[in-house]
């Protein structure tokens, strides 16, 4: 006869009251982070673009590819705009709840699974309640919140399959799956890790030799049915694709980030040295231990003595480090590969502490110490502030402005502007517009990204202060506003050459973007 999850752990129904309570008081705690300020802080670009592709018509929305995320996200954004309106609040409440709910999930997980014995149930939820990083994410007006509870679904409806071998989980983890992906591309380390999950609890289980093929055939027909509906949907999408910037987007971003690593080694070379050096010690370290010890440890069948030990506070150190860095997400630049996996990094973060001496003391403080760092991450980590920059234009505007934007941030802006001047997008492929349409304009606006990947202003290096009439700088953002009259016949003209990189960032306005 087939346990339950309480049966198989032990719990009593009066222990399983307890625990519910317990979950219960911590999604009212991650609730009290997340909801009061949703609507606090202005969107950024990301975020803007969001609704910028929700607000697609559904043909465009569902069938063409218009970014390098799938539509699923999109398409559920759209219902929440349709119904609400497009308010910060509104725009970033999908995730929010997808964040509530994997807290709840994250603990069912915990409980159903039994691969990891002596681990607290609820820990990995509380740690995920008070996560900087699950906190910040859980207020942005992205995908990758919902890609976590969706990963968590499919991995409740994998051991469940595993232990009782039902249609009912068979369906639920195709459709969880199979939404996943069509939700975005960072699903799949998710669904790749859940094979291995799968096949670990389906082997802790008697199986008949005659179910083996059965069910091993029958896995593996599950991940052809979830993987379908993304692939149908890439192929007929890619048939619209006019442009390969979105295509190439996870390749540009890698480039780039190892572009900005490079440079900062070059300018810092000790920063490269000492870490060829600890490389070095760590090495001759491990290889000394491999060598005169793991055989020793192994034939004497004490090898859990050794690798244990260094396991857990690898681990615990991971966490800790991590959990430091995420107060500031933005250090995180593969977060859509990061942030789904955060709930099995916790998990693996949750058996570390559980096996350290007074593990419940340290926990007590941790957790604190979490929940300091959340609120630290809420109160005081900023966005871009688009809101504020485009309130500052808004107030000083005039009839028969133009207004260019960098077409990166062109949705921002958009959602923001209330001022009736004309609006162009400013794009890598117009720069000589600025000065087609200077000599109709009563003042010239300019409104670009800076930083070290984006600045279209550096591409006019005789665009000077001459004929500047107002001019703001924020954290990655630059306003300018001209007297076209005052420019000089150089002013307005780009440089020849385009860094390569700067070719490669895909825009929501590309093409491929564009209803046919």
């Amino acid at each position: 006869m087939t346990q339950t999850p309480a049966a198989r752990h032990g719990i009593t129904p009066g222990g399983r009251i307890r625990s519910e309570l317990l979950v219960l008081g911590l999604l009212l705690i991650a609730a009290a982070l997340m909801l009061p300020s949703l609507g606090a802080k202005g969107l950024w670009i990301d975020e803007a673009d969001s609704v910028y592709f929700a607000e697609h018509a559904w043909p465009d929305l569902v069938l063409r590819l218009c970014d390098p995320h799938p539509p699923g996200y999109y398409a559920l954004l759209r219902v929440f705009i349709l119904l609400a309106g497009a308010g910060e609040f509104v725009v970033r409440l999908p995730s929010a709840l997808a964040a509530l709910l994997s807290i709840a999930a994250l603990a069912r997980l915990t409980r159903e699974s039994d691969l990891v014995p002596g681990l607290p149930p609820r820990l990995p939820a509380a740690l995920l309640a008070v996560a900087p990083l699950h906190i910040w994410y859980a207020q942005e007006a992205r995908m990758y919140a919902i890609v976590m509870l969706l990963g968590l679904t499919a991995a409740i409806f994998a051991v469940r399959l595993a232990h009782r071998r039902r249609w009912a989980d068979a369906a639920g983890y195709a459709i969880s799956a199979a939404a996943a992906m069509l939700t975005d591309q960072s699903a799949l380390p998710v669904l790749l890790g859940l094979n291995l999950l799968w096949l670990l609890t389906w082997r802790r289980r008697p199986v008949a030799p005659e179910h083996v093929r059965a069910d091993l055939g029958r896995w593996g027909v599950l991940q052809i049915v979830a993987a379908a509906p993304f692939i149908l949907w890439w192929a007929h999408a890619d048939n619209y694709r006019r442009v390969t910037t979105g295509a190439l987007y996870p390749l540009t971003m890698v480039q780039l980030t190892l572009d900005r690593w490079i440079g900062f080694l070059r300018a810092q070379p000790w920063v490269a040295l000492a870490a060829l050096g600890a490389l070095v010690i760590a090495g001759v370290v491990l290889a000394g231990v491999w060598r005169h010890r793991v055989p020793l440890a192994l034939r004497d069948r004490r090898w859990q003595d050794l690798v244990v030990p260094m396991l857990v506070w690898s681990l615990v150190v991971l966490y800790g480090c991590g959990t430091l860095l995420s107060v500031v997400p933005r250090l995180y630049t593969l977060k859509r590969l990061t942030l789904p996996l955060l709930p099995y990094a916790l998990l693996a973060a949750a058996w570390a502490l559980s096996r350290l001496p007074l593990s419940r003391t340290l926990v007590m403080i941790i957790l604190p110490a979490s929940l300091v760092m959340s609120l630290v991450n809420v109160a005081w980590v900023a966005k871009p502030p688009w809101r504020e920059a485009v309130a500052a234009v808004d107030a000083r505007i005039a009839p028969g402005d133009i207004v260019f934007v960098d077409d990166l941030a062109y949705p921002a802006f958009d959602y923001y502007f209330q001022g009736d001047a004309v609006t162009h997008p400013w794009t890598i492929e117009n720069l000589d517009a600025l000065a087609a349409a200077a000599p109709t304009a009563h003042r010239l606006w300019l409104v670009t990204q800076h930083h070290q990947l984006r600045y279209l202003l550096g591409l006019y290096p005789h665009l000077d202060r001459t004929g500047l009439i107002w001019s703001a700088t924020w954290p990655n953002i630059e306003v300018r506003a001209y007297d076209p009259a005052r420019l000089g016949p150089q002013a307005l003209t780009p440089q020849a050459e385009i860094p390569p990189w700067m070719l490669g960032l895909p825009s929501p306005l590309d093409e491929a973007c564009r209803a046919p």
